[in-house]
């Protein structure tokens, strides 16, 4: 868990969209389900995770391995970049892939703000995975 995810989180909840939290040690099968379960229109991922002893364990190809096994093709994919081990070249055309903190800069710098979107107190917030099921869950402190 790192602060990007919770900044992510809560962006997409401004923009009143749902999102979905994988654990990093799911396997690219188990995230292609879950990509074609969701349909996705971005995902944002970390360059790799910290575990310990083991060192960076690198997300990249989990991320892009599900991708290929999923019928459903995310258009964006958002890096946090570690600096532990980058995402070295992401492919920008072919997989939409993004320098999450470039991004961010980049619309810092041109001033580029998004609203906050209104929506009813029983749209859905998140969706959330348990045992192979999904469960659309809501808020009902929204108003």
């Amino acid at each position: 868990m790192i602060p990007a995810a919770l900044i992510a989180a809560l962006a997409i909840t401004r923009l009143g969209a749902m999102h979905s939290a994988v654990f990093g040690g799911f396997a690219s099968k188990s995230l292609a389900q879950r990509i074609e379960a969701a349909r996705p229109k971005a995902i944002m991922t970390a360059s790799c995770a910290i575990e310990g002893a083991k060192g960076p364990v690198p997300y990249r190809p989990l991320v892009e391995g599900a991708i290929e096994a999923s019928s459903f093709k995310p258009p964006k994919v958002l890096i946090w970049q570690r600096d532990q081990l980058r995402w070295d070249n992401p492919d920008k055309l072919g997989g939409g892939q993004r320098n999450w903190q470039r991004l961010v800069k980049s619309a810092r710098m041109r001033g580029v703000r998004a609203e906050a979107v209104p929506i009813k107190s029983t749209d859905g917030l998140y969706v959330i995975y348990t045992s192979g099921m999904w469960i659309g869950a809501f808020s009902a402190l929204r108003y």
